[in-house]
């Protein structure tokens, strides 16, 4: 009958609605309901085929529940033509200078950042850390110093070739990327501010738009020695 179709559009709806807070309260992350958009529509069609049983409401709870899960990701989405992005030619030249200043054996530092990955692919290198994405190093209530301590390890060991930062400055990492403010740690580790120092003693940077780019300093050449005059008897 009719109230068992409302009943089966009452549970669609509340179950995207369930899923979408489920989704924003697990981080804020907007592009994560692109995968509740088929369900979405598959929902909004079965509300939007109320009218046809004579009911009215069906068209405006459709539009509604199209327009909360829809226009957010919408506005998200990036240039259907991503040479267009800033973006993409800063990292080409990103990756340009990396693969040109380290050899196919060295290892890169790219926990900095949500290009890590990509870095690591494009530039054919390996991770000199376990981790590639700034959420175990960042997060309230799962960063800790312990993780850091490995990053001092790393730098002050193995001693990589390259480091990766976004948004271009070490000590301001993560801010201005797509994690959310609420989620990040106030906290300022000890092997975090070791590992800054250790940076600003052992590497140059250089900004390349958005990515900022620490190279190891080389040692300079010892400056050469004048050749001795011998002494001659007047």
């Amino acid at each position: 009958d009719g109230s068992g179709g409302l009943e089966s559009s009452a549970v669609v709806i509340l179950w995207l609605a369930a899923e979408l807070a489920i989704l924003v309260s697990n981080g804020g992350y907007t592009h994560h309901t692109y995968t509740v958009l088929p369900a979405a529509a598959l929902g909004c069609a079965w509300v939007v085929s109320a009218p046809i049983a004579g009911s009215r409401r069906g068209v405006p709870i459709s539009l509604a529940l199209f327009s909360l899960l829809a226009i957010p990701a919408l506005l998200e989405m990036r240039q259907a033509d991503p040479s267009s992005d800033p973006e993409t030619s800063e990292l080409d030249r990103l990756v340009a200078i990396v693969k040109e200043t380290t050899n196919e054996s060295d290892r890169i530092l790219v926990p900095f950042g949500w290009e890590g990955t990509a870095l690591l692919c494009r530039t054919q290198r390996l991770s000199a850390s376990r981790y590639t994405y700034p959420i175990p190093l960042y997060t309230a209530g799962y960063a800790n110093d312990d993780r850091w301590r490995e990053l001092v390890d790393i730098i002050e060991g193995a001693t990589p070739p390259a480091l990766i930062v976004i948004p271009g400055e070490l000590r301001d990492v993560p801010s201005g990327q797509q994690m959310p403010r609420r989620l990040l740690t106030k906290e300022v580790f000890p092997h975090q501010a070791r590992f800054i120092g250790v940076v600003s003693e052992k590497y140059l940077s250089e900004r390349i738009g958005q990515f900022g780019l620490y190279r190891l300093r080389t040692e300079p050449d010892p400056p050469a020695q004048k050749p001795k005059l011998a002494n001659r008897d007047k």
